[in-house]
């Protein structure tokens, strides 16, 4: 069956089109696309900066050569994707020797054509790619199906990534033609995975796992996975932004500079085989330094924010009628500012009360929803790039996580004045405004002191977490969550005084 051109006008639609033009099938074009994706970000003028290799297939020395010969003797731009594709079909139709000889063993096209799209990945990489000991096979595989899955089952991929190790040759997309790429970076999502017999003893917190991410605003997305890395993020209650640094170690020089450079977004997720894995940190890059860890480690230091375009440039300019509850005022203020936000978790006890006459907004943003939540005794954050409301009173969302030393609970969490610290094994899932419980038989009192009042337990043994710092080490010892957290017995803190109170000012 003929495969379905489909709809688009960037690079990965017209490749898409041409090789269904040619009669390819959807799991052969995944599989060539797969292996374009890796080689060069389907861009037809990438160069790899250490070998000179060039364009959609990175063609190197004599089929280098080939590509130029070809598409000058038939009128057509050799830097162009027209120009390229229609040399690469020529290879494919007895053009390259090497592939053309491997495809006539198999049963010719029609065998290539009724391979999977592993299968085809993997034979294109072998006799038309030829990568050797670097191809990466895995990451080519996963792009292949991410786009069969976007053309033939409907789910977008709308991103360019490459995989990057210490020894990479990977090749970026020149300043001339990333403007035809996506603005907005779409990463692929996590494989989560079953860990045999969790069905019976629950997640085994065994096997680390992690992914480091960092893209630019055109739509290049670089996985630093691979590497050495080492992260610090921090959240905590209040409006401060979260904060991350994240230390890369070993990158070769090309791929720095083009962080040093280009980078302005970076998205971490670490935690273990199994369901105790997701995103802990996605935020703006504000700082990339490069320094020596010592004569031979080379390191890129990332310092970066999360909502942090929000809280410093956002700006609102817009009037409302009267009758605007505090939630619509907040929507107007998520939409229509220069820095368009979306909502996240907004407080249940936000007031539905009106304005009795219509309202000009004309300034910060962010102060403006700082104002809404002092005015509804809450506290205002940016996390995770989205409009936070909390009260302190809230209610939980989803369970309360019950933290033992077989769940994760590392040491002996302290009691301080007004809740527990604790450190445990790298949590996704702990964020802030997440109610714990922990026994109280598991937690070291707090020694008194002269002249301070002494606080008893939680009775209930729930806490509310206000602060998080995440740390790892994907080489070393660290893959902790530490936590900062309040007394929360019947669903109040300890700390506060009256259901009206606040306690965040």
């Amino acid at each position: 069956m003929a495969t379905k051109p489909v709809s688009g006008s960037g690079n990965a639609a017209a490749i898409w089109n041409f090789l269904s033009s040619k009669g390819l099938s959807a799991a052969a074009i995944a599989g060539i696309m797969g292996n374009w994706q890796q080689e060069s970000s389907l861009s037809p003028t990438a160069v790899n900066p250490s070998s000179g290799a060039y364009g959609l297939a990175q063609w190197l020395g004599d089929r280098y050569t080939n590509l130029q010969s070809y598409c000058q003797s038939h009128g057509l731009d050799w830097t162009s994707l027209t120009g390229q594709l229609t040399f690469a079909w020529y290879e494919m139709t007895g053009g390259d020797a090497a592939w053309t000889s491997a495809l006539a063993k198999i049963g010719g096209m029609s065998a290539f054509n009724a391979m999977s799209v592993t299968a085809a990945t993997e034979f294109f990489e072998e006799y038309y790619e030829v990568a050797g000991s670097g191809a990466m096979m895995d990451q080519r595989v996963t792009y292949a199906q991410q786009w069969y899955n976007s053309y033939v089952n409907g789910n977008p991929f709308n991103f360019s990534s490459v995989s990057v190790s210490s020894s990479s040759t990977s090749s970026y997309p020149s300043a001339s033609t990333q403007s035809t790429i996506a603005n907005q970076v779409s990463f692929p999502a996590t494989n989560y995975s079953v860990v045999a017999n969790s069905q019976r003893t629950g997640d085994i917190l065994y096997g680390r796992r992690y992914r480091v991410i960092v893209s630019n605003s055109s739509g290049i997305a670089l996985d630093v996975s691979d590497l050495h890395c080492t992260f610090d993020i921090q959240y905590v209650v209040n409006q401060q932004p979260p904060f991350s640094q994240i230390v890369i170690y070993n990158l070769n020089p090309a791929t720095e500079n083009f962080l040093l450079n280009y980078g302005d977004r970076v998205v971490v997720e670490a935690g273990y085989d199994g369901s105790q894995y997701g995103v802990i940190f996605d935020g703006e890059v504000v700082e990339p330094i490069r320094d020596k860890a010592d004569n031979v480690t080379y390191r890129l230091t990332i310092n970066a924010l999360s909502g942090n375009s929000m809280l410093t440039q956002s700006f609102s300019n817009f009037t409302v009628a009267r009758g605007q509850s505090a939630r619509s005022l907040l929507e107007n203020l998520a939409s229509q500012a220069t820095v368009p936000t979306p909502l996240g978790d907004i407080s249940p006890q936000l007031s539905t009360a009106t304005l009795p006459r219509g309202k000009a907004v004309f300034g910060m943003t962010r102060d403006y929803i700082r104002q809404i939540a002092q005015g509804n005794n809450m506290t205002f954050s940016a996390h995770n790039g989205a409009i936070n409301l909390i009260h302190a009173a809230d209610p939980p969302k989803g369970e309360i996580l019950d933290l033992t030393p077989s769940s994760g609970l590392v040491g002996q969490p302290t009691q301080s004045d007004l809740g527990v610290s604790f450190q445990c094994l790298l949590n996704p899932a702990i964020s802030i405004n997440t109610l714990v419980h922990i026994d109280s038989s598991l937690i070291q009192a707090q020694t008194y002191q002269i002249g301070d009042v002494p606080r008893a337990l939680d009775s209930a043994g729930i806490y509310r977490v206000v602060g998080v710092e995440h740390v790892g080490d994907t080489r070393g010892n660290d893959w902790y969550t530490n936590c900062t957290t309040v007394s929360q017995a019947g669903g109040i803190p300890g700390m506060i005084s009256t259901t009206t109170a606040n306690p965040w000012t």
